[in-house]
């Protein structure tokens, strides 16, 4: 278990690193900007080196996938929220949306399906957080009334990309062989509960869930610890991501570190690791978290002091 010691140790060491940090508002937009558009500089070089160009091919041919596309969903984000936070409407707002939107094409071409769901959920997860007070309801039908809309007059190509990037050579199975892993290994668990393969040493296909891989591997008995602060920090993000105000880009680190989480889902390393790909998303959290709790000390002070 040294490697997922070693993961989580990284992982810690960012939210510290984070917290640390003393960034006023312009260093803190231009770290993000800088992080974001070296990661989309990489995901186009990969694009038109390794890929031949916007295609989808059958194999993948872009170099560490899964943590690229980490970095790629983390930038996506990231511009995102600079777009919809940017007051004035202009050039710079629409280039923002304009590099979102790249960045999804990026993820499609490169076929990371995990990635790219992942900013989908948190986009709509953004959008919902924002909008719930004012009417989500009505705009959540205009908003589906429209991609209806603009889903049926697509051309056929763009509708082409998006179907062969989640199903080209998966002869049937979306998941490639993913779903069918997991049950494995929870077949195997049903058994096995308590040391899982440490007592066994079977060999099956890599299971492709963080929480069932780790469970498969080690049994609940070793594994709880690590299951224990995987829940701990997802619902803490959560419950961080309700509680904030996403109209203010130092909470942005709370819905960036949602897209590792959803990601393990699908893959068998994240959300802690594999190396550095997940430590810029760690780090905005501890800053998120520094953020917060600064605010709440501030308003706390000012409630606390006595009228004049």
């Amino acid at each position: 278990m040294m490697e997922d010691v070693r993961s989580i140790a990284i992982c810690l060491v960012a939210i510290m690193i984070g917290w640390q940090l003393d960034l006023n508002d312009k260093q803190y937009k231009t770290l993000l900007l800088f992080f974001s558009l070296t990661a989309v500089f990489v995901g186009l070089m990969q694009v038109f080196i390794n890929v031949g160009g916007f295609v989808i091919n059958d194999l993948n041919y872009a170099d560490s996938k899964n943590s690229l596309g980490v970095i790629l969903a983390t930038s996506s984000v990231i511009f995102l929220f600079m777009g919809i936070n940017r007051k004035q409407a202009g050039l710079v707002k629409w280039s923002y949306i304009g590099l979102f939107v790249l960045t999804i094409v990026i993820l499609l071409t490169i076929r990371s399906r995990a990635d790219t769901l992942a900013v989908i959920i948190v986009l709509l997860y953004v959008l919902y957080e924002r909008y719930k007070k004012n009417h989500f309801v009505f705009y959540f039908i205009i908003v589906a009334m429209l991609l209806f809309l603009l889903f049926v007059f697509m051309p056929a190509s763009i509708k082409d990309y998006v179907y062969n990037s989640f199903t080209q050579n998966s002869h049937g199975d979306i998941t490639s062989g993913r779903l069918e892993r997991n049950e494995t290994a929870l077949r195997f668990l049903s058994y096995h509960i308590w040391f899982g393969n440490l007592t066994e040493n079977i060999q099956i296909a890599q299971v492709h869930n963080y929480v069932f891989n780790r469970a498969f591997e080690f049994g609940v008995i070793f594994v709880f610890p690590i299951i224990l602060l995987y829940l701990y920090l997802l619902l803490n993000v959560v419950s961080k991501t309700i509680k904030s105000d996403n109209h203010n880009m130092f909470t942005i680190g709370y819905y960036i570190l949602l897209i590792p989480f959803i990601v393990s889902l699908a893959e068998p390393t994240f959300p802690f690791g594999p190396g550095t790909a997940t430590v810029f998303n760690y780090i905005l959290f501890g800053m998120s978290l520094k953020y917060s709790y600064y605010n709440r000390q501030n308003n706390y002070i000012d409630e606390t002091l006595p009228h004049l």
